[in-house]
């Protein structure tokens, strides 16, 4: 088996039969692939889907009741048989060629493991212009676009588009205390999981070549969700050690510098409340990530320890 496609899903029938749509249409030549899909306890027509598609795809499912997606992941992970594991989302829409793009990059790297691909957002009809070219973007909406080649990179990819050796991930497995698993979460479980697998030195190529659209939905263009997306931002750098780690007086386990600048980007995110969307977002953007800084480092003080 050359490639295994691992992804997961949970009460989204309608983009994961998009997603597998767009995989039937593959251009594979003699390259030997399986899929597989973890139902993350969906209660839509999500098995449906998954019995309709296994007729024409190389199709396998397993189903994790318990929500969870990196918990579902590491269901699907003891089937791969792949050489190659490609992991991507249920909401992606690749270019016929994604497939075939990693594999080619795969053998003009031999002495690499961790390879990401370019992600571009499809946004929905009506999204603001200076929504789309906002640098949130990127955390937003996973966007991967590279200004280089293909070869060697220091971003780390996102989750809709990356590759691993499978030699690479033997033995390991996704942390299952992050991740989407409810409203409130620490989000960045691809980000752990390539830290872990790049600490030993192993480099990450950039393939611009395989290409997936990631699909926005109307819901997520609104100011409230993509607060959201900011909060949950700020508890994952810190949980990850990626942010605010250097010794400083703290108060309830938090800098007391991060105070600080809560209660400065509080009053400035008052002033966004008389405006349109864009000035809501621009004044409330950094007050919701720093709101999300304060709760992780609270509950690490609690814990007694970082991840």
């Amino acid at each position: 088996m050359d490639v295994s496609v691992i992804l997961a899903s949970r009460d989204r029938a309608e983009l994961l039969e998009q997603t597998l749509h767009h995989l039937a249409r593959q251009e594979l030549g003699a390259i030997h692939w399986q899929i597989i899909v973890a139902d993350n306890g969906s209660t839509d027509r999500t098995p449906e889907v998954l019995r309709a598609t296994a007729a024409t795809l190389p199709l396998e499912s397993v189903t994790e009741p318990v929500p969870g997606k990196n918990r579902a992941l590491n269901r699907a992970l003891p089937l791969a048989r792949g050489r190659l594991l490609v992991f991507t989302d249920d909401d992606v829409v690749p270019e016929p060629r994604w497939i075939a793009e990693l594999v080619a990059a795969a053998e003009r790297w031999p002495d690499d493991g961790v390879f990401g691909g370019r992600i571009l957002p499809i946004f929905p009809p009506g999204t603001p212009a200076w929504l789309e070219r906002h640098w949130f973007v990127g955390a937003a909406y996973a966007k991967y676009d590279l200004p280089q080649e293909e070869g060697p990179t220091k971003p780390l990819p996102f989750g809709p588009n990356f590759m691993v050796r499978a030699s690479v991930m033997s033995g390991v497995q996704y942390e299952e205390e992050i991740g989407p698993r409810g409203a409130d979460y620490v989000s960045g479980s691809e980000t752990e999981l390539l830290l872990r697998l790049t600490r030993p030195g192993r480099r990450v190529i950039y393939v611009p070549g395989a290409t997936v659209g990631h699909v926005v939905r109307p819901t997520q263009t609104e100011v409230d969700w993509l607060f959201g997306r900011s909060y949950r931002l700020g508890r994952c750098l810190v949980e990850l050690g990626m942010v605010q780690q250097k010794p400083a007086l703290r108060v309830a386990g938090v800098p007391v510098r991060i105070w600080a600048r809560l209660g400065k980007e509080w009053l400035f995110s008052l002033s966004g409340l008389v405006g349109g969307p864009e000035r809501r977002f621009v004044t409330g953007l950094d007050y919701h990530y720093l709101r999300g800084c304060i709760r992780q480092h609270r509950i690490i003080a609690a814990r007694g320890r970082p991840r």
